[in-house]
């Protein structure tokens, strides 16, 4: 199959206890990208970055982040998710360190 063929329609994709990822699939969750609904990263040590595209998962509704400690930013498209309703980073140290308010 070609990967410019592939249409899935995930909702929920979640990934756990992957030491060595540094980045999401790309063909995968492009593939979904006006379906999917629910992401939720956790214990992967190694992961450094959202990609770029990530901007284009216009249903995402819920965005969980846990215990990515290399993870340093969220791409700068993220604002417009306009589904977007929850998101939860955590035991990120210098992701939730940057997404502190102002004082």
């Amino acid at each position: 199959m070609e990967p410019q063929n592939l249409h899935l329609s995930l909702k929920k994709f979640v990934i756990r206890d992957t030491p060595k990822l540094r980045g999401l699939p790309r063909l995968l969750l492009e593939a979904s990208a006006s379906h999917l609904e629910f992401i939720q990263m956790q214990s992967c040590p190694e992961f450094e970055s959202l990609p770029n595209w990530f901007q284009n998962l216009t249903s995402l509704q819920r965005l969980k982040i846990i215990d990515c400690p290399k993870l340093s930013c969220l791409p700068d498209g993220v604002q417009r998710l306009a589904s977007l309703s929850h998101l939860k980073i955590q035991l990120c140290p210098t992701l939730s360190h940057k997404c502190q308010p102002e004082t």
